[in-house]
C-alpha cells in the first residue's frame, strides 16, 4: 500500500501566547498518511524575507532532521500549530476521503 501525501497550505498561521499574537507563519506542509485518517508533517517550507533585504520570496526548507538546531525548533513549533488547526485536520480529512474514492 502506497503511503498519501499531499501539500497543505497555511497563510499567517497564529502562534499565540495568551492574550496575543507573537508571530504569524506562512508556507507549505507536507502532511504524510500516518495510522488510518491521521497524518504526520515530514516537512515546511516557510516564506520569509531574505538576510540583507526586506524583500519577501525568502523560502527556509525545515525538517525534523535538519542540521540546524533553530530549525528544528520552528520546525516543532509550526508542526505543533499545524496539528492544532481544525483547517489543517479538515483539508487533510477531505483530501484523503477523495483519494480513497478515485482510487476505487
Amino acid at each position: 500500500m502506497t503511503r498519501f501525501d499531499v501539500e497543505y497550505a497555511f497563510d499567517e498561521l497564529p502562534l499565540l501566547i495568551g492574550n496575543g499574537v507573537y508571530a504569524k507563519f506562512t508556507g507549505t506542509a507536507c502532511l504524510e498518511q500516518d495510522i488510518g485518517e491521521t497524518f504526520v508533517i515530514t516537512g515546511i517550507d516557510l516564506e520569509g524575507y531574505s538576510n540583507d533585504k526586506y524583500e519577501q520570496g525568502t523560502i527556509a526548507k525545515i525538517n525534523p532532521r535538519h542540521d540546524s538546531a533553530k530549525a528544528r525548533l520552528l520546525f516543532e513549533l509550526v508542526s505543533i500549530l499545524l496539528y492544532e488547526s481544525a483547517d489543517c485536520q479538515e483539508f487533510f480529512a477531505e483530501q484523503l476521503a477523495l483519494s480513497m474514492w478515485e482510487a476505487a
